[in-house]
Protein backbone atom coordinates (compact mmCIF):
# COMPACT_ATOMS: atom_id res chain seq x y z
CA UNK A 1 0.00 0.00 0.00
CA UNK A 2 1.46 3.41 -0.87
CA UNK A 3 2.60 5.51 2.06
CA UNK A 4 0.40 8.50 1.27
CA UNK A 5 -2.70 6.30 1.04
CA UNK A 6 -1.91 4.57 4.32
CA UNK A 7 -1.33 7.98 5.92
CA UNK A 8 -4.78 9.13 4.79
CA UNK A 9 -6.37 5.93 6.14
CA UNK A 10 -4.59 6.36 9.49
CA UNK A 11 -5.80 9.96 9.65
CA UNK A 12 -9.35 8.91 8.85
CA UNK A 13 -9.37 6.11 11.42
CA UNK A 14 -7.90 8.40 14.05
CA UNK A 15 -10.49 11.05 13.30
CA UNK A 16 -13.40 8.63 13.69
CA UNK A 17 -12.02 7.01 16.85
CA UNK A 18 -10.42 9.95 18.68
CA UNK A 19 -11.54 13.08 16.77
CA UNK A 20 -7.86 13.77 16.01
CA UNK A 21 -6.45 13.99 12.48
CA UNK A 22 -2.77 14.30 13.35
CA UNK A 23 -2.21 17.20 10.99
CA UNK A 24 0.23 19.52 12.72
CA UNK A 25 -0.62 22.95 13.97
CA UNK A 26 1.56 25.93 14.75
CA UNK A 27 1.84 25.26 18.49
CA UNK A 28 3.55 21.92 17.89
CA UNK A 29 6.75 23.68 16.76
CA UNK A 30 6.85 26.84 18.90
CA UNK A 31 8.84 25.41 21.83
CA UNK A 32 11.84 23.07 21.70
CA UNK A 33 10.60 19.55 21.04
CA UNK A 34 12.11 18.09 24.23
CA UNK A 35 9.93 20.32 26.42
CA UNK A 36 6.87 20.35 24.18
CA UNK A 37 4.32 17.60 24.82
CA UNK A 38 2.20 18.71 21.86
CA UNK A 39 5.07 17.80 19.55
CA UNK A 40 4.94 14.17 20.66
CA UNK A 41 1.16 13.97 20.28
CA UNK A 42 1.49 15.02 16.64
CA UNK A 43 4.36 12.57 16.16
CA UNK A 44 2.26 9.47 16.90
CA UNK A 45 0.34 9.13 13.62
CA UNK A 46 3.26 9.79 11.21
CA UNK A 47 5.36 7.27 13.14
CA UNK A 48 2.55 4.74 13.04
CA UNK A 49 2.20 5.26 9.28
CA UNK A 50 5.90 4.74 8.60
CA UNK A 51 6.03 1.63 10.80
CA UNK A 52 2.95 0.01 9.28
CA UNK A 53 4.27 0.26 5.72
CA UNK A 54 6.94 -2.41 6.26
CA UNK A 55 5.51 -4.35 9.16
CA UNK A 56 3.72 -7.04 7.14
CA UNK A 57 6.79 -7.87 5.08
CA UNK A 58 8.94 -8.03 8.18
CA UNK A 59 6.48 -10.34 9.96
CA UNK A 60 6.38 -12.72 6.99
CA UNK A 61 10.17 -12.71 6.73
CA UNK A 62 10.53 -13.48 10.44
CA UNK A 63 8.02 -16.31 10.19
CA UNK A 64 9.70 -17.90 7.17
CA UNK A 65 13.17 -17.61 8.74
CA UNK A 66 11.99 -19.19 11.97
CA UNK A 67 10.19 -22.02 10.17
CA UNK A 68 13.34 -22.72 8.18
CA UNK A 69 15.57 -22.72 11.27
CA UNK A 70 13.18 -24.82 13.38
CA UNK A 71 13.71 -27.69 10.91
CA UNK A 72 17.49 -27.74 11.50
CA UNK A 73 19.26 -30.59 13.28
CA UNK A 74 20.64 -28.49 16.15
CA UNK A 75 17.09 -27.44 17.10
CA UNK A 76 16.10 -31.11 17.26
CA UNK A 77 19.18 -31.76 19.40
CA UNK A 78 18.31 -28.90 21.76
CA UNK A 79 14.79 -30.27 22.16
CA UNK A 80 16.14 -33.79 22.72
CA UNK A 81 18.39 -32.48 25.52
CA UNK A 82 15.23 -31.44 27.34
CA UNK A 83 15.44 -27.67 26.95
CA UNK A 84 12.21 -25.77 27.35
CA UNK A 85 10.50 -24.81 24.10
CA UNK A 86 10.81 -21.13 24.96
CA UNK A 87 14.55 -21.51 25.42
CA UNK A 88 14.88 -23.40 22.15
CA UNK A 89 13.02 -20.74 20.21
CA UNK A 90 14.53 -17.61 21.76
CA UNK A 91 18.11 -18.70 22.48
CA UNK A 92 18.74 -20.98 19.53
CA UNK A 93 16.31 -20.40 16.68
CA UNK A 94 15.49 -16.70 16.89
CA UNK A 95 19.09 -15.68 17.38
CA UNK A 96 20.11 -17.48 14.19
CA UNK A 97 17.12 -16.15 12.26
CA UNK A 98 17.91 -12.59 13.29
CA UNK A 99 20.76 -11.95 10.83
CA UNK A 100 18.64 -11.73 7.65
CA UNK A 101 16.00 -9.77 9.56
CA UNK A 102 18.57 -7.19 10.67
CA UNK A 103 19.73 -6.88 7.07
CA UNK A 104 16.21 -6.28 5.75
CA UNK A 105 15.36 -3.81 8.52
CA UNK A 106 18.56 -1.90 7.89
CA UNK A 107 17.93 -1.76 4.17
CA UNK A 108 14.36 -0.59 4.81
CA UNK A 109 15.43 2.37 6.96
CA UNK A 110 16.55 4.50 3.98
CA UNK A 111 13.24 3.60 2.35
CA UNK A 112 11.52 5.15 5.34
CA UNK A 113 13.21 8.40 4.40
CA UNK A 114 11.57 8.21 0.98
CA UNK A 115 8.25 7.42 2.63
CA UNK A 116 8.83 10.33 4.99
CA UNK A 117 8.58 12.72 2.04
CA UNK A 118 4.97 11.64 1.47
CA UNK A 119 4.16 11.27 5.15
CA UNK A 120 5.43 14.77 5.93
CA UNK A 121 3.36 16.12 3.06
CA UNK A 122 0.17 14.47 4.30
CA UNK A 123 0.61 15.35 7.98
CA UNK A 124 2.09 18.82 7.37
CA UNK A 125 5.44 18.27 9.07
CA UNK A 126 8.19 20.78 8.28
CA UNK A 127 10.92 18.18 7.81
CA UNK A 128 13.61 17.26 5.32
CA UNK A 129 11.08 15.47 3.11
CA UNK A 130 8.92 18.56 2.75
CA UNK A 131 12.04 20.63 2.01
CA UNK A 132 12.87 18.19 -0.78
CA UNK A 133 9.31 18.28 -2.12
CA UNK A 134 9.14 22.07 -2.06
CA UNK A 135 12.51 22.40 -3.77
CA UNK A 136 11.46 19.90 -6.45
CA UNK A 137 8.25 21.80 -7.14
CA UNK A 138 10.15 25.12 -7.31
CA UNK A 139 12.99 23.57 -9.37
CA UNK A 140 15.56 24.57 -6.80
CA UNK A 141 18.30 22.22 -7.99
CA UNK A 142 20.98 23.09 -5.39
CA UNK A 143 18.55 22.41 -2.53
CA UNK A 144 17.47 19.14 -4.16
CA UNK A 145 21.11 18.09 -4.45
CA UNK A 146 21.74 19.04 -0.81
CA UNK A 147 18.80 17.01 0.46
CA UNK A 148 19.83 14.08 -1.74
CA UNK A 149 23.32 14.36 -0.28
CA UNK A 150 21.86 14.20 3.25
CA UNK A 151 19.68 11.22 2.30
CA UNK A 152 22.75 9.49 0.82
CA UNK A 153 24.79 10.21 3.95
CA UNK A 154 22.05 8.80 6.15
CA UNK A 155 21.95 5.71 3.93
CA UNK A 156 25.68 5.18 4.49
CA UNK A 157 25.27 5.65 8.25
CA UNK A 158 22.46 3.08 8.27
CA UNK A 159 24.63 0.61 6.34
CA UNK A 160 27.45 1.10 8.86
CA UNK A 161 25.04 0.49 11.75
CA UNK A 162 23.82 -2.70 10.08
CA UNK A 163 27.36 -4.00 9.70
CA UNK A 164 28.20 -3.18 13.30
CA UNK A 165 25.00 -4.77 14.58
CA UNK A 166 25.97 -8.07 12.92
CA UNK A 167 28.63 -8.51 15.60
CA UNK A 168 26.00 -8.06 18.32
CA UNK A 169 23.59 -10.53 16.75
CA UNK A 170 26.08 -13.24 15.79
CA UNK A 171 29.08 -13.68 18.11
CA UNK A 172 30.98 -15.58 15.40
CA UNK A 173 31.36 -12.30 13.46
CA UNK A 174 34.36 -10.22 14.58
CA UNK A 175 35.60 -6.87 13.29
Amino acid sequence: MPTFWLAKLVMLASFYMFNFTGATQGEAFREPFILNGTFYVFLILPTLTLVLTGLVFLARLTRSQLLDILRQDYITTARAKGLAERSVIYKHAFRNALLPIVTVVGMALPGLLGGAVMTEGVFGWPGLGSVFLTSALQRDHPMMMATNFIFGGLFLVFRLLIDLSYALVDPRIRY
